[in-house]
């Protein structure tokens, strides 16, 4: 199985997520960090405003990690249920 990042827009959708995949606290970060094995998930803020801070030290002791964005706001189209796969036309980067 690859490595697996799964970064969130806030904290609260990370802690969300991890009581439903139930995966526990990793105390050794200084931001809210859970996961389990290989898996690791993290709150990177509202636009990626922590994402530069917070990058390297998710990245230790990962290989090559799948890096997902996940959420749980719902707020993009009513037709979406639980478990909706969204696929953006494009990804924007700070640079």
């Amino acid at each position: 199985m690859s490595d697996v990042l799964v970064l969130t827009g806030v904290e609260l959708e990370t802690r969300t997520i991890a009581r439903e995949l139930e995966l526990p606290p990793l105390r050794d970060f200084t931001f809210p960090v859970f996961g389990r094995g290989t898996v690791r998930l993290a709150p990177m803020g509202l636009r990626a405003t922590l994402l530069n801070q917070r990058w390297a030290s998710l990245l230790d002791g990962l290989r090559d990690p799948l890096v997902l964005s996940a959420g749980v706001c719902g707020g993009l189209d009513p037709r979406l249920t639980s478990g909706s796969v969204v696929v953006p036309e494009s990804v924007l980067s700070p640079s």
